[in-house]
């Protein structure tokens, strides 16, 4: 059955590293004679490490917005160099935002 399927981990990364649409996983795969099941399950399983990797990525920049803008927030309470005051309190807010923004 398709549970017992084998998914060749390193297929899915190189089509992932190549940028590769469905439709030219489906055309590659059926030249290699696989069944449309078994297409199928590639494709799902393309579907999810691809969204897997976005996912990771996107928290990663979450957590270091919040970072930024955890050590923006101390720096200005603690005010260290009273002429970076502005540069503490609006650069790293700035960057904290942008950074979530984009982890978004």
């Amino acid at each position: 059955m398709s549970s017992s399927l084998d998914f060749k981990n390193v297929d899915i990364q190189t089509w992932i590293l190549n940028n590769l649409q469905e439709q030219d996983i489906e055309q590659q795969l059926l030249s290699k004679g696989f069944d449309p099941e078994s297409i199928k399950n590639y494709i799902q399983e393309f579907k999810q490490t691809k969204h897997a990797r976005r996912q990771t990525t996107g928290l990663f920049l979450l957590i270091a917005g919040g970072l930024i803008g955890f050590l923006g927030f101390i720096l200005a309470v603690i005010n260290p160099i009273p002429s970076f005051y502005n540069a503490f309190l609006i650069g790293t807010t700035s960057l904290a935002a942008a950074a979530i923004c984009l982890g978004l």
